[in-house]
């Protein structure tokens, strides 16, 4: 994947420090050194898959009128290029430096402020204002602004942005209370006595679960497995002003029971795997008993306070460069499932879908979604018939495709707006038959009848046509899609080693899932 780097001042070729990105082949550096030039450049544009824009934010951007300007052309570019990516690095003196004063950088700001969610292809990276050094010498005799340690941070940011597709985010973090989310244990030494606070250790649980709540804001989710009164902990929660709250958890577990059990009560509660989910514990003998029952999920063991801290802001599965709206509802989305499941647990029956008011509505792939069909494609492994990796390009590419048609599924019922839960795409190889060459859903609405009612409408729109789906199993898919292919209205017409060709029909079985939806 070719990336450029530019820059409004003088930087990417004058350093050395560059040299190991060279080395890696990761990215590709040329003599273009202005972002304006850089952006209103096609032929430039077009070469590479990504670009870094590395602004220095100073009193130049005022004189030179390039504040409005900057947005106006990169919210352009951004919207012309949706298939690649655009990441800018802001750096901003602080405000008693003669470079930046205070009305320069209110007006950044707003500017700022009104573009930075227009386009779902622009990633703003903070650097950490601890890092962000200026040196005035460099920037008078070399035009760069920035001392060599400033540098080596925004290359390790590079590196990391590139290293993020080779790692699968965790889908959930299951913790521990006591000498996890705050120091001591609660049940012996009482709800004001344990360590949460500005002082010593109390500072670093605060700053634990500060960030702890971050990372469930970027779509992760929590839980809770703790050996704990259920009540007390709550308090705790409450009483103590802590950053994370009750309804913060998804399927916590608070009890005497054994971890491990509470754990797969969870896992099961969720559809989620093992493989997908951290479980956090300062306990070794717990940690270790888990890991036996559930061979495959992740443990960490909190051992050394700030150790912990830094494995929660360097984990790569805990980063998420890119959040899209689908993320920052998560943990709502899986608790009005909880509702579903609860509700199912209690009063089954075969008429219970048709009581929950269930909606579905087709889209069209958007601006506004298309990070979100692109996640899907990459996230979903379970109910996922062929578990095919699209990027946005790939996406945009069928999108305009006269041969296919590629659509993305919501999902509402009377407990609330699950959002976008899957994807499928039909390819019109003749004119009498129809591929359904990607199906796909979101785990945690299977079994919900919408598998069904899909694959209706599919159907029900292409009346006398020959419409198969195309299966090719693998680990991750094997056992969801094979028990659904046992379902009536599919029959085997073609098998090429892992590659199946299903018929589906219309019958009494498929017809009947319109029943369960308004």
């Amino acid at each position: 994947m070719k990336s450029i780097i530019s820059a409004n001042f003088n930087l990417l070729n004058q350093s050395s420090i560059w040299d190991k990105l060279k080395e890696k082949d990761q990215f590709t550096f040329d003599e273009y050194n202005n972002f304006n030039f850089t952006l209103n450049n096609d032929s430039i544009i077009n070469k590479y898959n990504k670009c870094y824009l590395v602004i220095y934010v100073n009193e130049m951007l005022k004189e030179q009128k390039t504040i409005k300007n900057f947005f106006l052309l990169l919210n352009r570019v951004a919207s012309k290029y949706i298939s690649k990516k655009f990441y800018i690095f802001f750096l901003k003196e602080k405000l008693k430096n003669i470079y930046l004063d205070q009305s320069n950088l209110l007006k950044f700001n707003e500017c700022f402020n009104s573009f930075k969610n227009k386009n779902s292809n622009l990633f703003f990276i903070d650097i950490p204002e601890n890092k962000s050094k200026f040196n005035l010498r460099n920037y008078f005799y070399m035009r760069c602004p920035l001392e060599i340690s400033t540098i080596k941070e925004i290359i390790k940011s590079i590196n990391e942005i590139n290293k993020e597709k080779d790692y699968k985010n965790y889908k959930l973090l299951i913790l521990d209370c006591d000498n996890t989310l705050w120091g001591g244990v609660v049940g012996e030494d009482g709800v004001n006595k344990i360590k949460y606070n500005e002082d010593g250790d109390g500072k670093v649980f605060l700053e634990i679960q500060r960030h702890i709540k971050k990372i469930k804001e970027k779509g992760i989710l929590l839980s809770l497995a703790s050996k704990n009164n259920e009540k007390i902990v709550w308090e705790t929660f409450k009483n103590r002003g802590m950053f994370l709250k009750k309804n913060d958890f998804v399927a916590p577990k608070v009890n005497w029971f054994e971890k491990s059990n509470n754990i797969l009560s969870t896992l099961n509660e969720l559809s989620l795997r093992s493989e997908d989910v951290l479980f956090i514990d300062d306990n070794l003998i717990e940690l270790k008993k888990v890991k036996k029952s559930i061979p495959k999920i992740n443990v960490y063991h909190v051992n050394d306070l700030i150790d912990f801290l830094k494995f929660l802001y360097k984990n790569n599965r805990l980063q998420l460069h890119k959040i899209t709206e689908e993320d920052k509802k998560k943990s709502y989305q899986y608790k009005i499932r909880s509702k579903f499941e609860t509700l199912k647990t209690k009063n089954f029956d075969r008429d219970i879908f048709s009581k929950l008011n269930q909606k579905i509505k087709i889209l069209e792939i958007s601006d506004k979604n298309i990070n979100r069909a692109s996640q899907l494609t990459n996230k979903v492994n379970q109910f996922n018939f062929t578990t095919n990796r699209y990027d946005i390009s790939k996406i945009l590419k069928l999108k305009r495709s006269k041969m296919d048609e590629i659509k993305l599924i919501s999902f509402k019922d009377k407990f609330g707006d699950h959002g976008i839960v899957g994807l499928y795409n039909l390819s019109y190889k003749t004119k009498n038959s129809i591929l359904i060459t990607d199906f796909l859903l979101s785990c945690r609405i299977i079994n919900r009848k919408i598998e069904d009612y899909i694959l209706y409408k599919i159907l029900n729109n292409n009346k006398n046509k020959n419409v198969v789906i195309h299966f090719i199993e693998n680990k991750n898919n094997k056992s969801l899609i094979n028990l659904f292919l046992k379902k009536s209205f599919f029959s085997l017409e073609k098998k090429i080693g892992k590659k199946k060709l299903y018929k589906i029909k219309s019958d009494k079985g498929l017809l009947n899932a319109k029943n369960f939806f308004k």
